[in-house]
């Protein structure tokens, strides 16, 4: 059992298709790390998906704030002056 599983998990049987450069990259791995092609593959959806969960949860706490009043428009012809024009 990997250490980020509880002993509550279950498992469910599903099938993918994937790359199959990506599925013997995850095979050698599995062999040079002494594990299942399946918690290779547990492990990597599950520091994806937390990954992006953090995402989600981080821009819900950065939302933009409110700094004072709202900026008015400049009008087209204040980008074209020169810095000693502009008062």
């Amino acid at each position: 059992m990997a250490i980020w599983q509880t002993p509550t998990m279950e498992k469910i049987k599903t099938t993918l298709r994937i790359d199959e450069n990506i599925k013997k990259m995850a095979e050698a791995m599995s062999v040079k790390e002494g594990v299942s092609l399946q918690e290779i593959v547990n492990v990597a959806l599950k520091e994806y998906t937390s990954k992006t969960i953090k995402k989600i949860q981080l821009s819900k706490l950065l939302k933009p704030l409110a700094m004072g009043a709202k900026f008015k428009e400049l009008p087209r012809e204040i980008y074209y002056l020169k810095d000693d024009e502009i008062n």
